[in-house]
C-alpha cells in the first residue's frame, strides 16, 4: 500500500474514499488486510435424508419394489 493511503486511513477517512483518492482497488486493500482469505477445505458431510421423505431409499423400500411397475409396463410394450 502507499504512504498516502496509510495517512488517509490514519486520519479516519473511509476506505472507499481513501481508495478512490489514491487509485487503489478496494479489493486490493481488503486482500492486504486479510492475506489468508477465505479458508477453503473439504465440503461438510451431507445429512442422511429423513425416513419420512418420499425419496428415501432405506431398507424398508428396496429398489426392487420400484422396478415392478416398470417391468409391468415394459411387458405391455413388447
Amino acid at each position: 500500500m502507499t504512504a498516502a493511503f496509510t495517512k488517509l486511513r490514519a486520519a479516519k477517512i473511509p476506505v472507499t474514499t481513501s481508495c478512490a483518492l489514491t487509485g487503489i482497488s478496494r479489493a486490493t486493500h481488503y486482500r492486504h488486510v486479510n492475506p489468508k482469505g477465505r479458508v477453503h477445505g473439504p465440503w461438510l458431510p451431507r445429512k442422511p435424508p429423513h425416513p419420512d421423505c418420499p425419496r428415501w431409499h432405506g431398507s424398508t423400500n428396496p429398489p426392487t419394489s420400484h422396478n415392478q411397475p416398470r417391468r409391468h409396463n415394459l411387458s405391455h410394450l413388447t
